[in-house]
């Protein structure tokens, strides 16, 4: 079964929000954060993969599989946690769903920082920015949003010199490369 983007977050979004009422209820927001983001790691390994998706693996033993990693990783759950976690875990492998799990942790991520009035940032730049570069767009970020920031950066140097900005579903192209392409656009239109 394959899914297109939308469906995946279709799909993820109850999982994502009953978890975080879960967690928001049992005050263990940042466990099932790191939790989710660990398994989500985890079934993205192709041993694991083989492993969920062998017919002859009966269900409760992938379960199991997968919490038994969990607790090698040392996530500091307690017996309760643990059983909410295998429920969770079970649930998920019997409706075939742990494909979603990167998805689940990204809207169960965005619902965490929406509750904690902090945007993310992600900053993608043709060089390495220093930190009174980063400093700077995180202020102007707060200052035009009226909220915390969480700033990321990453490096595309196709991008040849500036950068691009996204911040949910807003996006600022600065870079040499949006220029040049917009330019062409322009050119092509006269």
């Amino acid at each position: 079964m394959t899914f297109n983007v939308v469906q995946y977050f279709t799909l993820s979004r109850p999982y994502a929000q009953a978890l975080f009422i879960e967690a928001k209820e049992s005050r263990q927001l940042n466990f099932w954060l790191k939790t989710l983001h660990v398994l989500s790691i985890l079934i993205e390994h192709r041993s694991i993969i083989a492993i969920v998706r062998n017919p002859s693996i009966p269900n409760e033993k992938v379960k199991n599989i997968l919490l038994k990693l969990l607790s090698e990783i040392k996530l500091e759950a307690d017996s309760l946690l643990e059983e909410k976690l295998g429920n969770f875990l079970r649930l998920l492998i019997n409706k075939r769903k742990l494909i979603l799990l990167p998805s689940i942790t990204l809207l169960y991520k965005n619902l965490l920082n929406s509750s904690r009035k902090i945007l993310e940032a992600t900053v993608v730049s043709a060089i390495l920015l220093n930190n009174n570069q980063k400093n700077n767009i995180k202020k102007k970020l707060e200052k035009r949003f009226n909220t915390r920031i969480k700033l990321k950066t990453a490096i595309d140097e196709s991008l040849v010199g500036g950068g691009v900005i996204y911040v949910g579903d807003w996006v600022m192209d600065g870079s040499i490369k949006g220029k040049i392409a917009r330019l062409s656009e322009n050119l092509k239109e006269a």
